[in-house]
């Protein structure tokens, strides 16, 4: 073979190579905002359906008056329209996430689309909070399973920080999951600001694993559930997508 023709291989070689993993990026890229789209949808869900039960049918207070069983008959009557993922265990806890995150920014960041059509069937999504000045951001780092760990956190300030930390740092849920059972905030806070930086050093040593795979979130069953994946069906990629892509075709 002649040193052009070698020199013109590898080239190609190279060209192709670059070009496939320019494919792949694209491709890897679309999913992972997808699937974090679905994700926030379902953050979204749960917020509005705590603040439904809480602000509409209790009228603010934590609890129903008795004999209400609010959240009893919501449960009943979800499930059977929507199958899992609507159990009274699930419903009280999407009215505890709505108490204890009451300032997250829900209405700001729901679609236009999902306005609408709450608009269209004569429920309007009234403007909460707009006069507060202080104001949660509801990040598309966090799922759900983050939040469900944050609400086992009781101390308000511990809360926020690992929250903050979860977002900015792009924490997976277990990895904040762990720092949380390992009192990782106090230990911080705990230790001299010149030696924090042992402290971090050895989290991000212990949480390494979980780290590898930000992407790890779309295997979550609670997203699959979120979006009425058949629970007999091998729970794949694909399958999810295909969900994704029938959940945006129902909202057109």
């Amino acid at each position: 073979m002649s040193k052009e023709k070698t020199t013109s291989s590898k080239s190609n070689a190279n060209l192709n190579a670059d070009f496939i993993t320019d494919l792949k990026s694209i491709v890897s890229t679309a999913r992972n905002m997808s699937f974090r789209a679905a994700n926030l949808m379902q953050v979204a869900c749960n917020w509005l359906l705590g603040w439904r039960i809480v602000e509409q049918e209790q009228q603010g207070k934590a609890r129903a008056d008795y004999g209400k069983h609010v959240v009893e008959t919501a449960s009943e009557n979800l499930t059977a329209e929507f199958g899992k993922g609507f159990s009274i265990a699930s419903l009280k806890s999407y009215r505890k996430f709505y108490l204890n995150f009451q300032d997250l920014q829900v209405f700001q960041t729901l679609p236009v689309e999902f306005k609408k059509a709450i608009a269209a069937k004569g429920q309007a999504l009234p403007a909460l909070f707009e006069s507060k000045e202080i104001r949660q951001a509801l990040s598309t780092q966090l799922s759900w399973s983050h939040y469900e760990c944050l609400m086992r956190v009781s101390d308000l300030e511990a809360r926020m920080w690992y929250m903050q930390e979860a977002a900015s740092q792009q924490w997976d849920y277990r990895t904040l999951k762990r720092n949380i059972a390992s009192q990782y905030y106090y230990r911080l806070m705990q230790t001299p600001k010149a030696k924090r930086a042992t402290v971090v050093k050895e989290m991000k040593k212990m949480t390494a694993d979980y780290q590898k795979e930000r992407s790890e979130f779309i295997k979550n069953p609670l997203i699959a559930e979120f979006l009425g994946v058949n629970q007999d069906a091998a729970v794949t990629e694909s399958t999810l997508e295909n969900a994704i892509l029938n959940q945006k075709d129902r909202r057109r």
